[in-house]
């Protein structure tokens, strides 16, 4: 019996001494640890441009492709309600007004890899669109890759306003129609129009204008004034002066036409683009 208990006990150590072991061994290295040890941590600081100075359009997701040059591809979705993959947390349309947005990836740093983004607003159309490449990586550092969003359209804004010689007439619907399809339109009543665009493609496009309404009080609604011109759109352009041909042969009409928010009447005649 005595030669039984020095075996148990010796047991028992033994026992206690490897979970110690264990124990310990664990506190120094988790799986997880270890995991983010062999992989190298990329922050992706990405800028969505704004569509105008003075109006933003509310984005309704943010698409993030990590496509390694091996063939790996990871995909992220960021709402307002935060990121599938990113490790620390980000939200789009964030409540502060701040634009930038700066998901956090672990990725293997034996492959190449490009980072590709795209916005998307609540009718599914794509607002920003971009991509970059992350550099040579290392095991357990850190990248930083800056990845400003050019917008693919710019909100525009154009007032169009009778000529004071057609006593009695009324604008009853302006329109804008970029590279020949509609581009917005709005119904007026009045001898002066406001009208906003809140997707004019960027870039060089030609623009046509066009003014229907009465004549006179008692006239028909039709085609009063017309015209189109070649311009650069984009959200930090400046204003235009238009002046839209008459239908009949009349004096045209003045359009000021730019950016959201950067458009009034008070017109300066010289430079003004007859179209």
């Amino acid at each position: 019996m005595k030669t039984q208990t020095i075996k148990t006990s010796k047991l028992a150590a033994l026992a206690l001494t490897t979970l110690a072991s264990l124990a310990f061994t664990g506190c120094l290295t988790t799986p997880e640890e270890s995991r983010d040890d062999k992989l190298a941590q990329v922050a992706v600081e990405i800028l969505p441009a704004s569509v105008s100075p003075t109006r933003d359009l509310r984005l309704k997701e943010m698409m993030v492709t990590l496509a390694s040059d091996a063939g790996d591809t990871l995909r992220d979705t960021i709402t307002d309600m935060g990121s599938l993959l990113s490790k620390n947390p980000v939200r789009l349309n964030a409540a502060d007004g701040s634009r930038i947005i700066h998901p956090l990836y672990a990725l293997d740093p034996a492959k190449a890899w490009t980072v590709s983004v795209k916005t998307l607003d609540a009718r599914d159309s794509v607002v920003h669109s971009g991509s970059a490449r992350t550099g040579a990586l290392a095991a357990g550092t850190f990248r930083n890759v800056a990845m400003p969003l050019p917008a693919r359209f710019a909100a525009y804004e154009a007032i169009f306003a009778l000529p004071a010689n057609m006593k009695g007439a009324t604008l009853k619907r302006v329109e804008a129609a970029v590279d020949g399809a509609t581009a917005c339109a709005t119904e007026a009543s009045a001898d002066s129009a406001h009208l906003t665009c809140d997707y004019l493609p960027v870039g060089n496009r030609t623009v046509t204008l066009s003014a229907y309404g009465q004549a006179s009080s008692n006239g028909a609604t039709r085609l009063l004034f017309k015209g189109a011109a070649d311009l650069a759109i984009a959200a930090d352009a400046p204003t235009e002066t238009l002046t839209l041909g008459a239908e009949d042969g009349d004096a045209g009409m003045r359009v000021r036409l730019g950016r959201v928010g950067r458009v009034t009447m008070n017109v300066v005649t010289s430079g003004a683009l007859d179209i």
